[in-house]
């Protein structure tokens, strides 16, 4: 307010009073202020030239906003907006590796995992000439890994991972970063088949996780993860307890997301392994219509559309075996017929 009465409402120093607003706003996980904040900045940038970094940074701040409502390929397209501008004005700094880290994060969930791993791999290059012991850094390394172990890349994965563990401990020891690190660690020791280390490391991002402010879908992603692990061992009432402890957090916290949609695929398979194939229907069901919620939020990119569905095509498959196995021809022809309806769609 004092900026708008001094400089005037459409100056551009206002813009950068409103993206710190927009930062606490984050800090403090207020989505409708953040909202507001960049939409005021827009509009004032909008009536000065275009292309400069003022603008480059509310683009952030919108792609950033659309990526925590879901909509993936809006900030993919926002994201790339900021970068065109960076590339002319700021091509080697710490806000075009954000940019690029950012835009990364959002093609790994969208399953496109080649072009995740070469803007991550071009903004570690920049973050490793300005500030390779940052958080930023420890950041895209930890994404870099998640990449490698999606690819069965074990051993590269957790060599991502230890760099970054050993940044974010320097930071802060008991930080949401080393519950980071220790699950995705977790999760290769599991890929591993070594179960004794993937719990007792799951176990310990747990207790990081509890102690930390904003902490429930951190804990709902461990316990999800303890959850795997009693699978894999063959503790099937053990692993149910611990996804429907995290279901229970995801239905408040991220209801019809991904994870979402993930977790109820664990528990549908769960159920299966139980033999009660009832359950087991109910939630496979559930988590198609959760997988499909989220491509509906792509927008209208039938690209990105066929690449997220071709990465979580194993849901309808799931899904079709155990209505034939209990019988239901009829739900599981229009599971197939569903399926293959939104193959054609993407062509």
């Amino acid at each position: 307010e004092i900026r708008e009465r001094e400089l005037g409402p459409s100056s551009l120093e206002v813009t950068d009073s409103l993206h710190q607003l927009f930062l606490v706003s984050w800090n403090r996980v207020d989505l409708e202020a953040m909202s507001q904040y960049t939409q005021r900045a827009l509009a004032i940038q909008e009536r000065w030239p275009p292309d400069s970094l003022a603008m480059a940074d509310t683009l952030n701040d919108l792609a950033l906003l659309a990526f925590e409502h879901h909509r993936y390929a809006e900030s993919a397209t926002t994201y790339q907006r900021a970068l065109a501008i960076l590339e002319q004005q700021s091509p080697e700094s710490i806000q075009m590796a954000t940019t690029l880290a950012r835009l990364g994060l959002t093609a790994q969930f969208l399953g496109d995992f080649d072009s995740a791993a070469d803007v991550l791999e071009r903004a570690l290059a920049i973050r490793e000439r300005l500030a390779p012991e940052s958080l930023g850094n420890a950041t895209i390394l930890h994404h870099l890994g998640n990449l490698a172990r999606e690819r069965g890349d074990l051993a590269t994965a957790a060599d991502f991972i230890q760099r970054a563990l050993r940044i974010w401990r320097k930071a802060s020891p008991e930080g949401y970063g080393v519950a980071e690190g220790l699950d995705d660690l977790g999760i290769v020791a599991r890929m591993r088949g070594d179960l004794k280390e993937a719990w007792k490391l799951h176990s310990r991002a747990l207790q990081v996780r509890e102690q930390l402010p904003n902490r429930f879908d951190g804990v709902a992603f461990t316990l999800d993860r303890l959850g795997a692990v009693a699978a894999a061992r063959g503790d099937l009432v053990l692993a149910l307890d611990l996804y429907q402890r995290a279901h229970e957090i995801y239905q408040r916290s991220a209801p019809g997301t991904l994870r979402e949609a993930l977790l109820l695929q664990e528990i549908g398979l769960v159920y299966r392994r139980m033999r009660r194939l009832d359950r087991a229907e109910h939630f496979l069901n559930q988590a198609v219509d959760a997988m499909e919620s989220q491509a509906e939020r792509l927008g209208d990119s039938h690209d990105l559309q066929a690449t997220f569905r071709a990465s979580h095509e194993e849901i309808f498959r799931n899904a079709i075996e155990v209505a034939l196995a209990r019988g239901h021809t009829a739900e599981a022809f229009y599971l197939m017929e569903r399926s293959r309806a939104r193959s054609f769609l993407a062509l």
